[in-house]
């Protein structure tokens, strides 16, 4: 996520003293701090280097100001820096997402690293923030979420914490979803459905399933970088574009087929230059500006011009329909068969 921002990036190194009189000491504590430099346990929560952007989603790691609302887990977006003398960040701004700028300063925490040896590290209480663990969303009110409940949910009434802290059903993406991993405290239900018996004897008790639920292994869902990315260059006016493979949508539930053969003809550099030289107004010149534009595409074009047989509302094969699509794409058809001749 910090990788799509535009900005540059910003270290920000925490400033160590080190509080100890006998020199070796001072030595050995130096190599602890900087062998440590990924474990914050180590160094009371302060990461030794903090890596961030102009525009960054982070989230405040201590309690601050809680009558501003800057406690733990406070979630907020980097707006500016602001610098010392030695040209060193000395405080940011922050754009909560209530709409209210805050500044953070350094805070300084004095912790032993070894016997007799302490050190006061200043380092500001952040982190980057895309993702957290659901103890942490506790108390938050997001509008989105995309809330991963694999096999590591490991306590009752996790995902109900999880699920709850989504302002509506609409704003709310489950991946990786195992129906096992959703449990309840059976003595909190028990004492429900006292207590709905005793004042609310209108609604019916909560039944406790005793229904073993089969695990869902987990699944890798996401991906931790783009999939491709290469420049091309090109006379023509879609000139140094950046192309990535995109996702395009498959609204009626059928046009998978036609959009992942579209992506093969788009992300092969050859074929790719071979439809840049077609005018504007053809179909494939229309349908490549408009993906290398990131707009709607009208995939049912691209199913007609394979054949009218195409235009079924049912799954096709992809291998048959890209052969159609090549044959009567006079530009493509013969650079396929020039690379076939030359292959064979």
């Amino acid at each position: 996520m910090l990788h799509r921002i535009a900005s540059d990036e910003i270290e920000l190194v925490a400033q160590d003293i080190t509080d100890c009189h006998i020199s070796y000491l001072k030595k050995k504590v130096s190599k602890i701090l900087n062998k440590d430099d990924e474990d914050s346990s180590r160094t009371a929560g302060l990461a030794r280097i903090i890596i961030v952007k102009l525009g960054a989603r982070i989230m405040i790691r201590r309690n601050i100001d809680v009558t501003l609302g800057l406690v733990n887990g406070t979630i907020g977006t980097i707006t500016s820096f602001i610098r010392n003398n030695n040209n060193v960040v000395d405080k940011i701004k922050i754009m909560l997402t209530s709409g209210i700028e805050h500044v953070l300063e350094r805070v300084s925490v004095k912790f032993e690293v070894m016997n007799g040896a302490y050190v006061i590290t200043k380092q500001f209480p952040i982190c980057l923030s895309y993702g957290m663990t659901i103890h942490k969303s506790q108390g938050l009110s997001l509008k989105h979420a995309i809330v991963e409940t694999g096999n590591s949910v490991f306590s009752c009434g996790q995902i109900y914490v999880a699920l709850s802290q989504v302002t509506t059903l609409n704003g709310l993406q489950l991946v990786n979803y195992d129906p096992s991993s959703v449990k309840a405290n059976e003595l909190a239900i028990i004492e429900y459905n006292r207590l709905r018996s005793q004042y609310r004897p209108d609604l019916l008790n909560i039944n406790i399933s005793k229904q073993y639920m089969q695990k869902v292994p987990d699944l890798i869902w996401a991906m931790s970088k783009n999939i491709l990315e290469c420049q091309i260059k090109n006379t023509d006016d879609i000139d140094n574009t950046l192309w990535c493979i995109r996702g395009l949508p498959n609204i009626d539930n059928v046009s998978c087929y036609a959009n992942a053969s579209l992506q093969c003809i788009f992300h092969s550099s050859t074929l790719r230059t071979s439809l840049l030289r077609l005018q504007h107004t053809n179909v494939m010149r229309k349908l490549l500006d408009y993906y290398a534009n990131n707009k709607t595409i009208n995939i049912i074009t691209l199913r007609q011009l394979a054949s009218d047989g195409y235009l079924s509302n049912f799954q096709q094969d992809v291998a048959e329909f890209i052969t159609h699509l090549c044959c009567n794409i006079d530009n493509i058809k013969t650079e396929v068969e020039h690379y076939l001749k030359i292959t064979l």
